[in-house]
């Protein structure tokens, strides 16, 4: 069945179609980018977090390791040296 022409013209026709969808399309990948923008961003945000918590574990067990060869280079001299008499 053929579409009188007055209709046509009221609804854009083809080219209004073809428009509105490009339009869409544009819309929608803009959109995208944008969602993809934020996903690496929080993505950023937890990396660097762990990284932080990561380093601070690092530097908290340099310490405690510290602190067990200090203790062992304490318990490993003579009983007269602990009293702190001169070795």
């Amino acid at each position: 069945m053929h579409t009188p022409v007055s209709e046509q013209e009221t609804n854009g026709g083809v080219s209004a179609a073809t428009k509105s969808v490009a339009e869409h399309a544009s819309a929608i990948a803009r959109l995208e980018i944008e969602l993809a923008t934020l996903e690496l961003k929080k993505k950023a945000t937890s990396l660097a977090v762990g990284i932080g918590i990561a380093v601070a574990a690092a530097i908290f067990a340099l310490f405690g390791l510290g602190f067990v060869f200090a203790t062992i280079a304490a318990c490993a001299r003579p009983p007269s040296c602990r009293r702190g008499s001169r070795c």
